[in-house]
């Protein structure tokens, strides 16, 4: 081998290159010659690879641009047509039907909260009252205990005693009544104003899934809703909109049906379309013709005209 001591900044590749030449026991010199050489012409590929690995890394991002630019479509989000990926708009439609829903969600929610409330006020309403109610009427019942007494076998002082008594019993039914009466009138005041709420609620809802909903649309519901079968009395009273709603569709249903016979009357008048070179259309241009070449020769007489016409009636 050379004498040569390799300098202290080689790389690994020179050592391996020792064992490999140590291994297949060739003569110093050409592995000496070898050695150096590969220092040197490394550094050209390196380069040149070096320079295609950025070519090929910046070739591709010509392309791409060029690709999301045709591949942009156009998505609409807060009253604004943007541009974007196929998969941005997918993600705006998948939003936007969520926000649809959860608000339709909470729409219902509040309505349901609504008639909640006015069924509460009705539970706490029997229950406030439900003291006076079985006072009241075991005042009824004494009274009509009164009423069954002998009252002609009575002595004064005995007369004196039921009447007072019995007295008692109506001046207390009537407190009892008055109170009652000013619950009664605290709980129509908090159910009406529970009432006005739910029908605001109720409009909301209305015109939103019914745009033209209006006092004409309001009628023509409350007609559907009584041929249906509901009287005068639960129409008026109606507070849940999504009865209003389903019967505003009934009555376009049956304005559907009403039409359908004037259409179809229309539609029979509508004289049939034929194909050109159909059989149809091919009969009617040879009777055509045919009638035609009879009214010449009855004209003329001319028997060429008459040879014609006997080669269209085969």
């Amino acid at each position: 081998m050379s004498d040569e001591t390799p300098a202290p900044g080689d790389n690994d590749i020179i050592a391996r290159l020792s064992a490999f030449q140590e291994q297949t026991d060739t003569q110093d010199e050409p592995v000496a010659e070898a050695v150096p050489p590969t220092q040197a012409p490394e550094a050209a590929p390196v380069e040149e690879v070096e320079a295609a690995a950025e070519t090929d890394e910046q070739q591709p991002e010509q392309p791409e641009e060029t690709d999301s630019a045709d591949n942009l479509v156009d998505i609409e989000f807060d009253g604004k047509v943007l541009k974007g990926s196929p998969e941005l708009r997918e993600a705006v439609l998948r939003h936007a039907d969520y926000t649809r829903k959860t608000t339709e969600l909470a729409e219902h929610r509040a309505l349901f909260q609504k008639e909640r409330e006015i069924a509460d006020q009705h539970a706490a309403f029997n229950q406030s009252i439900e003291p006076e109610s079985t006072e009241l009427a075991q005042i009824d019942a004494q009274l009509a205990q009164f009423k069954a007494l002998p009252w002609d076998e009575f002595d004064m002082q005995q007369s004196f005693k039921a009447k007072n008594a019995q007295d008692l019993l109506k001046e207390r039914k009537a407190e009892i009544k008055q109170a009652i009466s000013a619950k009664r009138d605290e709980f129509t005041q908090q159910v009406q104003q529970s009432r006005q709420e739910l029908i605001q609620t109720g409009i909301k809802y209305l015109n939103k899934v019914i745009p033209s909903w209006g006092k004409d649309a309001y009628e023509l519901s409350a007609k559907a809703a009584k041929t249906a079968g509901y009287t005068e009395h639960e129409v008026a009273n109606f507070v849940d909109p999504r009865a209003l709603h389903l019967a505003w569709k009934a009555a376009q249903w049956d304005k559907l049906q009403a039409a359908k016979p004037a259409v179809q009357k229309k539609v029979s008048e509508v004289p049939p379309v034929t194909k050109p070179g159909s059989q149809a259309t091919t009969e009617s241009k040879a009777s055509s013709q045919y009638k035609q070449l009879r009214d010449q020769l009855r004209k003329t007489g001319d028997p060429r005209i008459a040879q014609k016409l006997f080669a269209l009636g085969k």
